[in-house]
């Protein structure tokens, strides 16, 4: 595990802004408790502007008591045998000695006196904490291990792991509990029960959208392997397996079995509506004086503005069933309804384009433009409900 990296500043400057600059990001920091970062502005305060004077006596009076404070909560951890958290306290002082040390000397803005900043040395500390934590994640692992708890085993050995990266055996022992509880799941083309077969193959579109969309996060995967409708039915044929032509719940456990499936996800689109309401029209008229010259009076001129604005919605509505194969029950259910709107603004004038406020001379500025047509738009509502069903599925095997 690597000690706390600068995208926690960047994080923290997103949050709140960095109009006050280091120094008062650091007062804030301090306000909200976050010492680590109260100090490490504070030190930033003092890189842009050697001898600050409130940054300087900051340091100089909390330092020793933030030093102590953190010291006193990681020896209680470390009581408690709370070895993560020991890690992350003491790796926050070394984060704040860093900081400090990495500054050149510091003469006070105001005082001209030299002042010397602490730092605290907890090395010795951080490294048994770490040792601590490694050894009672891989403990664990052997525990769940021996219970036959394949998938906590390989978390813990994850974790020794993030601590120490050649732990003992832990590598391996990690990727051998990892394979033994991969789940194999099978998600079959979704039936179209919506009564519009137009939209094409449009519960396989589903389907392989929704095995892509989980496969995109690498963390769904951990424990996760999709097998694909080709691989079923080639497994099928080379098995030999009696009325092949699909599988279905009621034939999932005894195929699943057979093809070392330990899931099926079966969906139906029960409802495919795309809308594309008539146009929001409105007219107004714009009007406005200007100048012809010196010495001539103003011309008024106008100009009427017509603003369209055009709409379109496709909505998708998907059920699925999770059907385990060792049961060979239906061990989760669910609905998943997308919704896509669209809608476009655009305007045209007439008359005089003098007269044509800033407002509206860039909605006419904007070219007539139609929503996507009728297969495109439902396609879109498809990706949206594979994406919601990804999460979903793959969330219950995480």
């Amino acid at each position: 595990m690597k000690r706390i990296q600068s995208i926690v500043v960047i994080l923290f400057l997103v949050l709140i802004g960095c109009s006050s600059g280091p120094w008062g990001l650091s007062e804030r920091a301090y306000r909200s408790g976050d010492m680590v970062n109260a100090v490490r502005f504070a030190v930033g305060a003092l890189r842009e502007d050697p001898g600050h004077a409130e940054a300087l006596d900051f340091l100089a009076r909390e330092l020793p008591g933030i030093y102590d404070n953190t010291y006193s909560q990681a020896q209680r951890a470390e009581g408690a045998n709370d070895w993560d958290g020991a890690f992350v306290l003491y790796e926050h002082i070394l984060t704040m000695s860093d900081a400090v040390r990495s500054l050149p000397p510091q003469t006070h803005e105001d005082t001209g006196q030299r002042i010397s900043l602490q730092t605290r040395d907890v090395e010795r500390e951080f490294q048994n904490a770490r040792r601590q934590a490694a050894e009672k994640h891989y403990a664990a692992g052997l525990s769940y291990e021996d219970q036959g708890m394949a998938k906590d085993a390989a978390r813990e050995y994850s974790r020794s792991l993030d601590y120490i990266v050649d732990y003992k055996e832990a590598r391996q022992r990690y990727e051998r509990n990892r394979q033994a509880a991969v789940m194999r799941i099978a998600v079959m083309p979704f039936d179209n029960l919506s009564g519009k077969g137009w939209y094409g193959a449009i519960g396989v579109v589903v389907a392989d959208r929704i095995i892509s969309e989980a496969m995109e996060n690498p963390k769904n995967m951990e424990f996760l392997e999709f097998v694909t409708r080709e691989k079923i039915d080639d497994l099928i044929k080379e098995l030999k397996f009696e009325q092949t032509d699909f599988v279905d719940p009621a034939s999932a456990a005894r195929i699943g079995r057979l093809l070392g499936i330990h899931a099926f996800v079966f969906g139906k689109i029960t409802s495919v509506v795309s809308d594309y309401p008539p146009d929001i029209v409105s007219n107004y008229r714009e009007e406005e004086e200007i100048s012809q010259g010196k010495n001539r009076p103003k011309k008024k001129v106008t100009a009427t503005v017509t603003a369209i604005t055009r709409r379109a919605t496709g909505k998708l509505n998907a059920s699925y069933q999770i059907v385990d194969v060792e049961r060979g029950t239906i061990v989760k259910s669910g609905n998943v309804p997308h919704i896509v709107h669209i809608e476009m603004k655009f305007g045209k004038y007439r008359g005089d384009k003098e007269a044509l406020s800033h407002r509206s001379r860039q909605l006419c500025s904007i070219p007539e433009a139609y929503p996507p047509p009728d297969d495109e738009l439902v396609n879109r509502a498809a990706e949206g409900a594979a994406r919601d069903l990804a999460m979903e599925i793959a969330g219950y095997f995480r």
